[in-house]
């Protein structure tokens, strides 16, 4: 099951996103799950950073927390098979 708590994003980037977080939360699967979190992260990143363009992060845990800039309404929370928890923002544009 996938789960979005929130969703700032516009609709091509939380489709991109979906897809690139389910996509790497199945090809994690084949890792140790001590590695599995930073593979999503990695995979997640690279996938919106291609897709999107932009300087994109991703944070991945079953628990955490958080305080970040982030560009106005480019972040997203979403949790996948209760075992994920993927939080991904898009960096603000340095002036």
């Amino acid at each position: 099951p996938y789960t979005e708590y929130a969703n700032l994003l516009t609709d091509k980037e939380a489709a991109a996103a979906k897809e690139a977080v389910l996509k790497a939360v199945l090809e994690a699967a084949i890792y140790p799950k001590e590695t599995a979190d930073q593979f999503i992260a990695q995979s997640v990143k690279q996938d919106l950073e291609f897709e999107l363009k932009g300087s994109w992060n991703c944070i991945v845990g079953a628990k955490f927390g958080l305080a970040v800039n982030v560009e106005d309404n480019k972040y997203a929370q979403l949790f996948v098979d209760e075992k994920y928890n993927v939080f991904i923002f898009k960096n603000p544009s340095l002036k």
